[in-house]
């Protein structure tokens, strides 16, 4: 993946596309130039590192769904540590497999949203709808 990123893809770009597409860029738009062009390096490995983390995210989502493995997962450190113990049956990891072999749409847009929120601050509303404060842990009454 980092290898198409950095060097690029050429493509048929009219092959499977039915009804009227754009092609080319403002500057020139009806070049038919058929690849998409590389990021540099610093940000391709970035982005595979933020797909990395979202995966994990899409991962975590049916594994705290999940009625068995709930308890277990509260206590783990990490996935590996989970997936270590001894409590941690076979079968429930089949069906926590076949969860996430082919995640919805909407699984992955959550996922996406969860990791782009990240540790961004909250804000609350008051209730004449007017933005409040932002919270903060460290803040005392």
């Amino acid at each position: 993946m980092r290898q198409r990123l950095v060097q690029g893809v050429k493509f048929d770009q009219w092959e499977g596309i039915k009804g009227g597409t754009l092609r080319g860029m403002i500057e020139s738009p009806f070049a038919n130039t058929g690849i998409v062009v590389g990021l540099p390096p610093d940000e391709a490995d970035k982005i595979l590192d933020e797909v990395a983390e979202i995966k994990l995210f899409l991962f975590c989502r049916p594994l705290l769904s999940h009625a068995a493995i709930l308890p277990n997962a509260l206590k783990a450190n990490s996935i590996e540590e989970l997936l270590q113990d001894s409590k941690f049956s076979t079968t429930d990891l089949r069906d926590l497999c076949l969860r996430s072999e082919q995640p919805a749409l909407q699984d992955i847009r959550d996922a996406c949203a969860d990791f782009f929120q990240g540790d961004a601050p909250q804000e609350l509303e008051s209730e004449d709808g007017s933005e409040a404060e932002e919270i903060n842990d460290s803040s005392q009454p």
